[in-house]
């Protein structure tokens, strides 16, 4: 039997900066589009307001306002 997971809201007071990990996704509320925290290349979602740079380590939204950060658990 495969035991329920539970998709939560992460608040940004919590941390220094904006969580990532296996758990992360990251949704623009603009578009609507969902992406991993870890991917394995640059990644980005449909308008281009959330963002995942692999290289530089980095990633963020041009609009803070429209991002939400889930944790699965």
């Amino acid at each position: 039997m495969k035991k329920k997971k539970n998709i939560v809201i992460v608040n940004l007071d919590q941390y220094d900066g904006i969580p990532a990990g296996n758990d992360i996704f990251y949704l623009c509320s603009n578009c609507r589009s969902i992406i991993q925290s870890y991917p394995e290349t640059y990644s980005t979602c449909k308008c281009g307001n959330v963002f995942v740079d692999v290289d530089a380590g980095r990633g963020g939204a041009n609009d803070i306002s429209n991002l939400l950060i889930l944790k699965i658990e």
